[in-house]
């Protein structure tokens, strides 16, 4: 059965990369199967399939379709995989997907070094080729919104340089949060693009940085 992404949603922040992570998996759900495998594919490209046991990509996919069919936080993705299509296709047992099983994956996805390729930009790049090759980027409609999720990051932890604490639209203010730009087809709904940045800069001040991410997407 197709899944069709309806948006980004709240992601369970901490201090590592996985916020970005995240968004790029739901990147990676895909409208057809054959733009899925091609997803998927895309996806494993970039990290080592270990000999046994999932591999980053099915994590990333397991959380976004999981965000997706039944929004819930990650110590609830084992059951809800037991009971789904996921268990018999990919024949992992429940217990290999657990929270610190996500958090130990999402930690491995590391940034890159000043000056060379980021893997979490590889990935982006890499499915939005699959979503060009398969014809589901129409470049007529695009849709082009802003967001932020507070997070319950301690002001003493450092580690993040994400979290930051502004204008929170949930009306967190107290808390630290992560701001989220992102674009989507218009017409055949895919995500195109997203990034995350600092919870301090101002939707107008990311504004510059996603027109260069949409001209570079559609050149």
């Amino acid at each position: 059965m197709a899944l069709t992404p309806f948006g980004f949603a709240a992601f369970a922040f901490g201090p590592s990369f996985s916020e970005s992570a995240a968004a790029v998996a739901v990147d990676a759900v895909a409208l057809s199967s054959s733009a899925a495998v091609a997803a998927f594919a895309a996806l494993t490209s970039l990290w080592p399939t270990p000999r046994s046991g999932p591999s980053t990509a099915h994590y990333l996919l397991l959380a976004a379709i999981h965000r997706i069919c039944e929004p819930g936080p990650k110590t609830e993705v084992a059951d809800w995989y037991r009971h789904s299509i996921l268990h018999f296709l990919w024949g992992f047992p429940p217990e290999r997907f657990t929270s610190q099983a996500f958090w130990d994956c999402f930690d491995q996805i590391e940034s890159a070094a000043p000056g060379a390729a980021d893997p979490l930009e590889q990935a982006q790049t890499r499915l939005l080729g699959v979503w060009k090759d398969k014809q589901l980027v129409s470049r007529r409609l695009l849709a082009y919104d802003t967001t932020n999720f507070h997070t319950y990051i301690a002001s003493t932890n450092q580690r993040s340089q994400l979290a930051q604490r502004g204008h929170n639209k949930q009306g967190r203010h107290n808390l630290r949060q992560v701001g989220l730009s992102y674009v989507l087809d218009g017409e055949s709904g895919p995500s195109l693009c997203h990034h995350v940045y600092p919870g301090n800069l101002a939707d107008a001040n990311e504004l510059p940085a996603a027109l260069e991410r949409i001209g570079a997407m559609l050149d």
